[in-house]
């Protein structure tokens, strides 16, 4: 029979044992000298339309009312968690039955433990979890008939499995029954809440004797003599001959690797001589730069160094503070403690951004967005301190702390600020568009414009006074994020940004229409094919390339007017190439009688003219096209043998880049 099935009373117990806002883009190679385009390096790219914009996923959280977690998701990689849980095991889905039962016990009873170190035993908030405690006890002892827990210096096992870790020593619950010397605790059918809460209670003294040196738990239970709890300690193992007291036989052996050596019997005077030579012989040896003392290798060492000064760092402290403070709050009902715990949480959210740990105010955030929109037991004064608490988080004083921050190139700064953005409310975004203009990093800009605009795409009407910014770097930015919402509700801005003054926004604004769609704002991107501007004008053209068949009558009307020979020759390449790209296969016969038709007249047009279609030919797609390219690159025109040579150059470099990729 498995440990902690249910048996008859009188059967003996069994052995024991968790830039987007921009749509990608081409870069189309040149073909050769005779045709190098004039426009600016990286101005083309800008306004390219070949593709379409990433879609950016956000984590969804995954958070219950007893055990808040985070899932704080950047693009690219997976961000550290935002606190420390209550355990740092990964959801397990093959356990037993039994196990994940106990599993969930040991969580509860750990959280209700670590309550007892903030709060005495007649708080409310002791009370609920001694609660709730309870419950996960009554629905255990359902299942089974006791819980024997095996005890280690930062883990709870149950049947040998690991069913709680924590790796911090200071708040490890494993680890405060361990260094007093328990070794294994049993929980017995027939535990009422009296005697968990006597147990909470026995906990929450063992904490405060520990700053005085007085008794330590195992002397408070055996005072207690709980009739369902019972441990086994150091010294009931050491002492194995006591007749009076004898440890059971399943105590396996398997489990005294977690038993801390000590000098038990030895005399003060003679144990504080071992001592100083111990200490001796550590200071001898660190003069001799013996680095890897008693067998620990060097990068274990330093592992546990670093691990060991983070729990020492203030900030570390301030962390397990907030998932206590959380979580209590999660449970707290009554208005003067909750609206007392708010405004501790919102002056916390403060110190966080002043210190720069924007990724844990994030998460600090959106736990309280969350709880603020889920909990429908909140009263108005409640809702009304959690609103004020959020504000915090995008206050002035925030924002310009930050800013700092990412003006100052702080790494850790700058890789949290998209989370940090997205955790903020929609209302928010007016704040985070001001902060906007003050940051100088170009990557801090690209992750703060990512974030808001999935947070912006049903609230543009907050972005929409900053395209009368002054700034074109910033109208420029704001255009392209509302290209990023897609929402249909954005295009008469856009119409209205077509007539900027500055090129760079009329050029950010073609590339938005595109990403929005060309069915619904094809008339504007066709008005841009009379910009003042050539660089404008080519990259309407382009546009039209990238909308396929829709594009196609407009591109034929305006090759086939007898005017587009007067076009300059990027233009004429331009609109050329988007036919290509929106015919494809069935356009080479275009070409080719265009490169094959002879004139005395305007020579010197028909051959830039010719040149433009062989160029274009190496956008079709044509399986043969390498052929019919070969053949025109030994054409009597140099100008048509340099374009067939281009094209060929071109096509040949994306077929290597395909078999590298592939």
């Amino acid at each position: 029979m498995d440990q902690g099935e249910k048996r008859p009373r009188d059967e003996a117990p069994a052995s024991s044992e968790d830039s987007c806002v921009k749509p990608n883009e081409v870069n189309h190679e040149e073909p050769s000298a005779w045709f190098e385009p004039n426009e600016p390096e990286g101005l083309r790219d800008a306004f390219a339309v070949d593709g379409t914009a990433p879609q950016l996923e956000e984590a969804p959280l995954d958070e219950s009312v007893l055990e808040p977690t985070f899932n704080i998701n950047r693009v690219g990689q997976d961000p550290p968690p935002v606190f420390a849980t209550e355990s740092d095991e990964e959801e397990r889905g093959d356990l037993p039955p039994d196990v994940a039962r106990v599993e969930a016990l040991v969580g509860a009873l750990a959280k209700a433990v670590k309550a007892t170190q903030l709060y005495p035993p007649e708080n409310p908030m002791c009370l609920r979890f001694t609660q709730v405690l309870a419950k996960e006890f009554d629905a255990t002892f359902d299942e089974l008939s006791e819980v024997r827990l095996t005890v280690g210096k930062t883990k709870f096992f149950y049947k040998g499995e690991t069913v709680l870790e924590q790796l911090d020593r200071e708040d490890s619950i494993p680890g405060r029954f361990f260094w007093d010397g328990i070794r294994e605790i049993t929980f017995r059918e027939g535990l009422e809440e009296d005697e968990v809460a006597g147990f909470l209670e026995v906990c929450h003294r063992s904490n405060k004797n520990a700053e005085t040196g007085e008794e330590d738990l195992v002397t408070l239970m055996w005072d207690r003599e709980f009739e369902h709890i019972a441990c086994i300690a150091v010294d009931d193992i050491l002492d194995l001959e006591n007749p009076d007291d004898p440890v059971p036989e399943e105590f396996g052996t398997e489990y005294m690797n977690f038993i801390d050596l000590e000098m038990h019997d030895l005399e003060a005077e003679e144990n504080e001589v071992m001592a100083n030579e111990f200490a001796e012989e550590i200071r001898s040896r660190l003069a001799d730069n013996e680095t890897n003392l008693f067998g620990v290798p060097t990068e274990d060492r330093d592992r546990v160094m670093e691990e060991a000064n983070r729990e020492e760092h203030a900030s570390y402290m301030l962390d397990e503070i907030l998932v206590i403070i959380l979580e209590t709050l999660y449970l707290d009902d009554q208005t003067a403690s909750f609206l007392e715990t708010v405004n501790v949480l919102g002056q916390a959210m403060e110190s966080l951004i002043g210190d720069g740990r924007i990724y844990v105010a994030a998460g600090l955030m959106r736990m309280l967005r969350e709880m603020r929109s889920e909990r429908d037991d909140l009263n108005e004064k409640m809702k009304q301190g959690l609103d004020e608490a959020l504000t915090q988080g995008w206050s002035q004083e925030n924002c310009a702390a930050i800013v700092r921050h990412l003006n100052a190139s702080l790494i850790d700064v700058r890789d949290a600020i998209e989370d940090y953005v997205e955790a903020l409310p929609p209302e928010a975004l007016t704040a985070v568009c001001d902060m906007l203009i003050e940051v100088e990093s170009k990557t801090s800009r690209e992750k703060m414009l990512r974030a808001i605009s999935k947070a912006a795409s049903n609230r543009i009407d907050l972005l929409i006074p900053y395209l009368e910014n002054p700034d074109p770097r910033m109208v420029k930015d704001i255009v392209q994020v509302l290209g990023a919402t897609q929402n249909d509700e954005a295009l008469v801005p856009l119409r209205n940004m077509m007539r900027h003054p500055n090129v760079d926004v009329r050029g950010a604004t073609l590339g938005a229409l595109v990403q929005i769609g060309f069915a619904k704002s094809g008339d504007i991107i066709l008005a841009a094919l009379e910009d003042s501007d050539p660089k404008i004008r080519i990259a309407a053209v382009n546009s039209l390339g990238q909308a396929g068949r829709m594009g196609i009558g407009v591109l034929l009307q305006t090759v086939e007017d007898r005017k587009f020979r007067d076009r300059s020759l990027n233009e004429k390449k331009a609109f050329l190439r988007a036919l290509a790209v929106a015919g494809g296969d069935e356009f080479v016969p275009y070409f080719t009688d265009m490169i094959n038709k002879k004139s005395l007249f305007k020579r010197a047009q028909l051959e830039e003219l010719r040149a433009c279609a062989t160029e274009a030919l190496g956008w079709t797609g044509n399986p043969h096209i390498h052929t019919i390219l070969e053949g025109y690159s030994k054409d009597k025109s140099k100008l048509v043998r340099g374009a067939a040579q281009a094209a060929l150059r071109r096509l040949e470099g994306r077929e290597s880049s395909e078999k590298e990729a592939a």
